[in-house]
């Protein structure tokens, strides 16, 4: 309190409720004081939160309630989606020459939940395969807690950004803040397609990469043990060289326990290391088979693999965000350390969207399309994320049951027309990778001259920084080392930015 009140800037996640009259929320008026499972929805009418990208999002876990007393709601608890109450979910409360804003919800583990769901509902709870659906999945941990309407909306990164609104909106009249954008190039969104190897013959390969040509985009395929033995390792490192990329895809049955599923993992990657000279480190399961909550990216760090792709809608959702998120998200472990090892989220499969496996009515090709088209639409204009969908080469070259070949094409020429970077799956590894390790250091703000010191651990290309816009009536330039360099303005999360690449 002595702190903002003296000019500084707080944001505190689910204080104690004795803090709660000091920064101007009442005690609530009914008998209950606790929302568990609720939701939020965000005053879209708050000058901090002007063109934000969605109203209703979930607060899995528990939530206090307030009155909002003298504060200045930000986002209410709602007892249902797009029902608020009165009770604010983020509230601000001006003191002195500070401010602070208090979250009713603890934001940190919201986020986890919704990045990795129940441990108590994984292979390794007390209710294994939590769902019935004859398989250990991630969607176990997920069971009860989805609203199938916000599907199709990263909710962890939502959450995420009212934070940046939060700090954007604390900070406005002091040292510009900077950000390292998510994608290279200054780039709005990006394009992840990949698929595995499932009954497949190499002829089938080739023909996605012959369709990927036009556009220069790239495609990452799953390897099963079988297709390891069999496939040509020169022709694999020739496509390797092209820029697409390979995997492993393991595969132990449906319902493994965490000794089986190790040694499963541990013979695939050595096979593949033997057969092709280098060690896998992305993979998507047989079945998205995902034993365990943590137990699992544990299993895959310790053989060297960091990209995980099993989280997808799938069973009873179809498509979506299964771990809330369409960015590269970094596994918790049950006493909250940090991972090792992403999961990108699938947000859409051929195979699940039109057949009838997930227990949904099944759509036709072009309905698929659509759907892909408007999720990609999305991830460049409303989420900023990873448009990741899920071709098999068996399907696309024309084989398989499920007719793809248009809605595979109309993917990579709305990419292609909208500019998006392609990567593969270890291109995408290592941007993250050494993303994470630049650090930045603000060195003075005058009020007209902001100096930068950027430390980049390892090699990045295509780095950007985000600034907020310059003070009106001052002319915006950016050197680097002394040499000038090209800023774009960028309308990105609803927000105003100066982009320096």
């Amino acid at each position: 309190l002595d702190y903002v009140s003296q000019g500084g800037r707080a944001i505190i996640l689910k204080p104690p409720r004795g803090w709660a009259p000091s920064f101007g929320l009442a005690q609530a008026t009914r008998a209950y004081s606790v929302a568990r499972n609720a939701y939020l929805q965000v005053d879209l009418g708050h000058p901090w939160l002007s063109r934000f990208p969605t109203a209703d999002l979930q607060v899995p876990g528990e939530a206090h309630v307030h009155g909002a007393g003298s504060s200045e709601p930000l986002a209410f608890i709602a007892g249902q989606r797009a029902q608020p109450s009165v009770s604010p979910a983020v509230a601000l409360h001006r003191q002195g020459d500070g401010a602070a804003v208090v979250f009713a919800y603890d934001l940190a583990e919201t986020i986890v939940r919704l990045h990795q769901g129940w441990p108590e509902k994984s292979s390794t709870g007390g209710d294994p395969d939590t769902n019935r659906d004859g398989k250990f999945t991630a969607a176990d941990a997920f069971d009860g807690m989805w609203d199938f309407e916000l599907r199709h909306v990263p909710q962890a990164d939502v959450h995420q950004d009212l934070l940046v609104r939060v700090i954007r909106g604390l900070l406005a009249d002091s040292t510009p803040s900077v950000r390292l954008w998510h994608y290279p190039q200054a780039a709005p969104a990006l394009l992840f397609i990949d698929g595995d190897s499932d009954s497949m013959v190499w002829e089938d390969l080739e023909w996605v990469v012959r369709e990927m040509a036009e556009t220069g985009a790239k495609y990452t395929l799953y390897i099963m043990t079988h297709h390891i033995e069999s496939f040509d390792p020169a022709r694999v490192e020739a496509l390797r060289r092209q820029g697409h990329e390979f995997g492993v895809h393991p595969w132990v049955g449906p319902q493994p326990d965490l000794s089986e599923w190790r040694q499963c993992v541990s013979d695939i990657v050595d096979l593949f290391g033997e057969r092709f000279g280098y060690g896998p480190r992305t993979l998507r399961a047989h079945s998205c088979v995902f034993p365990g909550w943590d137990e699992n990216p544990r299993i895959l760090a310790e053989h060297g693999l960091r990209l995980d792709t099993d989280f997808t809608g799938g069973y009873r959702f179809v498509t979506g965000y299964l771990n809330g998120s369409a960015l590269p998200v970094k596994f918790i472990d049950r006493n909250g350390s940090v991972l090792d090892c992403y999961s990108q989220n699938t947000v859409q499969t051929e195979d699940g969207s039109c057949t009838p496996k997930s227990l949904l009515p099944h759509m036709n090709e072009e309905e698929a399309a659509a759907q892909a088209i408007g999720l990609l639409q999305d991830c460049v204009h409303r989420w900023h994320g990873v448009f990741h969908p899920y071709f098999h080469p068996i399907s696309l070259a024309g084989r398989g049951s499920v007719p793809c070949q248009s809605w595979f094409r109309q993917v990579l020429q709305s990419a292609h027309e909208l500019g998006l970077p392609s990567v593969n799956a270890e291109e995408w590894l290592d941007f993250n990778d050494a993303r994470r390790a630049v650090t930045v250091d603000t060195l003075s703000w005058d009020g007209d001259t902001l100096v930068l010191n950027l430390r980049a651990a390892l090699p990045i290309a295509g780095l950007t920084l985000l600034l907020p816009p310059w003070p009106d009536g001052l002319s915006l330039e950016a050197t680097a080392d002394g040499e000038r360099r090209e800023v774009v303005e960028l309308a990105y999360e609803g927000l105003n930015w100066i982009g320096l690449v």
